[in-house]
């Protein structure tokens, strides 16, 4: 296998060959034979003309073959031009969007589609019609609760009944906005008691709501067949990107039964591209292939211990084309004139004490020397049981390094007992992070009276760890939470205490909180600690960004300790965000086309 990447100069391509030993030789035997072949003694990567020929004679060559960019990229020619569903369905219209519109009643809603989201409904519609599938990618703060709302509002004498799956944040959210744009009746199928929630089913709605985590429930779910719904809506339809997660299996027990299936989120991609495999199967089956077939067209292997190994991804354009088909996906500054301006995200460096350090670094140690048995084992017996177990491991070490460049009081609160021991007889006071923390918040609500904040952690204790020091300043005579433990009705109820009170000028969640909520009053949002992936940022800085906000500028912060853990999350962010742009972000002619075509709206 020989993966294929862009030189940093661009003048050349460069050649990484995986593989054992003979495949090495053999490999280098065929490179030497290019003409312009060059070794770079520096990096150990040999070096190749940067054209089209040099490519096709590379695909001759050698049977496997993984382009890291896509080929049109790495033989510095134009790339051709990716058509969206909006593309496609304007020509299958003769972009007649006014006879479309009329025909299905959009601008009969309460509220008012505005013109971009008018051709994301149509958009949809044609594709629900012709495929029975189709996703809606825009980013967070677009509206893509309203599309999907137009989409079932036009649908509505097609089918009898909408299942709609969302966060547990956001059912009572979603309740309003069919009420606040459609006429359609909604149910929220809600309550820890069982009978009570079951019932919910046998009221004859239009559209029932319900949060992912019931799909796993048999009685629920067994409901849930019995209804036999028309149309399934998924709301951050990513929770569905793991194949082997059990509610993923159930989601896709239903496909086959129901007519249309519209995905909505803005973060198509969260880890890897095979993330987008799983949400397309449930969508449109055929786009992509079975599993089988997809790891063999898009993954490639390197067979260093003569034991396949995913070492990356190829055939990523490839992968946008077909992905470009079946969705829609519109950036914020594209679209929206209404928009608050984001100002950052600017990122606040604070160095850890010694102590954090000193914990830290003990971690670190411990990390690599797990590393280190990893690699042994993997040369001897790469199906070993133990390496899964080694993994846990690691990402249990670096989870700790994690709470340790938070704040030293969140070990001291662990269940675990080796957790514990590690600050033993140390003084337990706030970290310099924190301190940090509470004074930009001071600093923020004294400026303005109006200002309101949201705070992201990861950790639960970190949230109510906070909350308990923003209390000590009296900055804001309520505070509002949104973390694991609450039941949707005590979330339900904080968010509303947020946008509603002005006495409530802080709300602090994890990520629990990071997804469809509408928290539009705010003017900042803190990152106090940062997610391993861009998708993951990207919804919680999205809460504040958004269509309706009463402010013309926003502003995000990410609190970040310097030589810990948080730089090696702010590098990794970066490397995802990059193949997360070669398949799900536009390119500028798609850009280009979609604002056109939004103009062409009546």
């Amino acid at each position: 296998m020989i993966a294929v990447d862009l030189a940093e100069n661009k003048q050349t391509i460069t050649i990484e060959i995986m593989g054992n030993k003979q495949v090495f030789y053999s490999s280098i035997d065929k490179i030497k034979r290019f003409r312009g072949a060059n070794f770079d003694g520096d990096t150990n990567l040999w070096h190749l003309p940067r054209s089209k020929a040099t490519l096709k004679k590379l695909q001759r060559k050698f049977k496997k073959v993984a382009f890291k960019q896509n080929k049109y990229v790495l033989a510095g020619i134009k790339e051709p031009v990716v058509p969206t569903g909006a593309d496609i369905m304007m020509n299958a219209i003769d972009e007649n969007t006014e006879k479309y519109i009329k025909k299905y009643n959009l601008d009969e809603l309460k509220l008012p589609l505005k013109n971009f989201q008018k051709l994301g409904v149509l958009s949809a519609l044609y594709f629900l019609k012709k495929f029975g599938g189709f996703l809606i990618a825009d980013e967070m703060g677009l509206g893509k609760t309203v599309e999907a709302l137009g989409c079932m509002y036009a649908l509505k004498e097609d089918i009898e009944n909408v299942l709609v799956i969302v966060p547990k944040n956001v059912k009572g959210q979603w309740g309003e906005e069919v009420e606040k744009f459609t006429n359609l009746k909604p149910v929220v199928v809600d309550g820890y008691n069982k009978e009570k929630r079951l019932e919910c089913f046998d009221k004859e709605e239009d559209i029932y709501i319900i949060n992912k985590e019931q799909l796993i429930l048999d009685d629920d779910f067994d409901r849930i067949k019995e209804m036999n719904p028309d149309m399934i809506v998924v709301d951050e339809i990513h929770y569905f990107k793991n194949h082997d997660a059990q509610r993923t299996g159930q989601l896709k027990k239903l496909r086959n039964s129901t007519k249309y299936r519209l995905g909505l989120t803005g973060t198509p991609l969260q880890n890897k591209p095979a993330d987008f495999h799983s949400i397309f199967e449930f969508l449109v089956p055929k786009a992509l292939g079975n599993w089988k077939q997809f790891k063999k067209e898009y993954i490639y292997y390197t067979y260093r211990y003569d034991y396949p190994e995913p070492a990356g991804y190829k055939n990523l354009f490839k992968l946008k084309q077909i992905g470009s088909k079946y969705k829609i996906r519109r950036r914020t500054e594209d679209v929206a004139d209404d928009m608050p301006d984001l100002k950052g995200p600017k990122s606040h460096k604070v160095m850890m004490n010694e102590i954090q350090q000193q914990i830290h670094k003990q971690l670190e140690e411990k990390i690599e020397e797990l590393r280190e048995k990893e690699q042994k084992l993997k040369r001897k017996d790469p199906e070993n049981e133990e390496l899964e177990d080694i993994d846990g491991k690691i990402m249990g070490y670096m989870n700790i390094q994690l709470e340790v460049s938070n704040d030293l009081r969140l070990l001291k609160q662990s269940d675990s007992h080796m957790v514990k021991k590690l600050v033993d007889g140390v003084p337990m006071k706030p970290s310099p992070k924190t301190n940090y923390f509470l004074n930009l918040i001071e600093n923020i609500l004294n400026y303005n009276p109006e200002f309101k904040v949201v705070v992201f952690s990861k950790f639960a204790r970190m949230v109510q760890l906070l909350e308990k020091e923003i209390g000590k300043l009296e900055v804001s005579d309520k505070i509002a939470t949104i973390y694991g433990e609450l039941n949707e009705r005590q979330r339900n109820k904080n968010r509303h205490m947020f946008v509603n009170d002005d006495d409530c000028r802080i709300i602090i969640m994890s990520d629990a909180g990071a997804e469809g909520l509408n928290l539009q009053r705010a003017s900042h949002l803190i990152n106090f600690d940062l997610p391993w992936n861009p998708s993951q940022l990207d919804q919680r800085n999205g809460r504040i960004r958004r269509i309706g906000s009463r402010w013309d500028e926003v502003y995000v912060s990410n609190l970040v300790s310097e030589n810990a853990i948080d730089e090696k999350i702010v590098k990794a962010i970066a490397n995802k965000r990059e193949i997360f742009d070669k398949i799900v972000a536009n390119t500028d002619d798609q850009t280009k086309a979609l604002k056109k075509m939004a103009r062409q709206i009546s």
